[in-house]
């Protein structure tokens, strides 16, 4: 209300002389209260002002969120590897390469983000050369996908989903074999895991599913 009052006592041709609200708020001789401001925070005032701030938003890195999921079910006669660590248990996963269902799942998530479609269209099943390949390998190779489409990866968060094994006491080597094939920090990298309660395939013990998402600057 008051700054209404302000505002009435304005000739609307003097409008142009008063720069925002709180210089015609003074004008009530009130008291107004200064917080500090950032820089960041750019004041946008007249169509200038938005066409400056518009081209510097676009000169700036494009935040890109990519999802990936995969699942793989138990089989006999291999071993159980997530995210390049090898786990102690009976059983491994079936699958066309070594089968990791973590790795598989990150890749899929960093294909979303760059737009390259998903694992099978990089390492295709039908092809030979990917037969039982240790899954670490196309990882690298897909990190150099990243550096070839100017990106950078910033954050991964993995969940795996399984009644068994426990992975906690893993998780630690996980993120450790994650950072040195991504070359980033391991605190910018995110393993945990989950049960289905006993429900569905996943809850019998069938298999593991894995879900990853990822954020991504891209350089326009």
């Amino acid at each position: 209300t008051k700054l209404l009052n302000a505002y009435k006592k304005i000739k609307k041709n003097d409008l142009d002389n008063y720069t925002d609200d709180a210089q015609i708020y003074s004008m009530l001789e009130e008291k107004i209260n200064i917080v500090e401001g950032d820089e960041l925070n750019k004041k946008i005032t007249t169509k200038k002002e938005f066409d400056l701030i518009t081209k510097m938003l676009e000169k700036n890195n494009a935040t890109k969120i990519g999802h990936g999921i995969d699942f793989h079910k138990f089989g006999e006669g291999k071993n159980l590897v997530i995210f390049g660590k090898k786990i102690n248990f009976p059983r491994g996963l079936e699958g066309h390469s070594d089968a990791d269902v973590g790795i598989h799942a990150l890749i899929d998530a960093i294909c979303g983000a760059l737009n390259l479609g998903d694992i099978g269209k990089l390492f295709p099943n039908t092809d030979p050369k990917y037969k039982n390949i240790d899954s670490k390998i196309l990882l690298r190779n897909v990190n150099q996908l990243i550096i070839k489409n100017k990106a950078q990866l910033i954050h991964a968060d993995n969940t795996i989903i399984c009644e068994k094994p426990r992975i906690s006491k893993y998780t630690l080597q996980m993120r450790k074999i994650l950072s040195d094939i991504l070359c980033i920090d391991k605190n910018c990298i995110s393993i945990k895991a989950t049960t289905t309660e006993k429900m569905g395939f996943l809850g019998k013990e069938e298999g593991i599913a894995a879900i990853s998402i990822v954020t991504m600057n891209k350089l326009n």
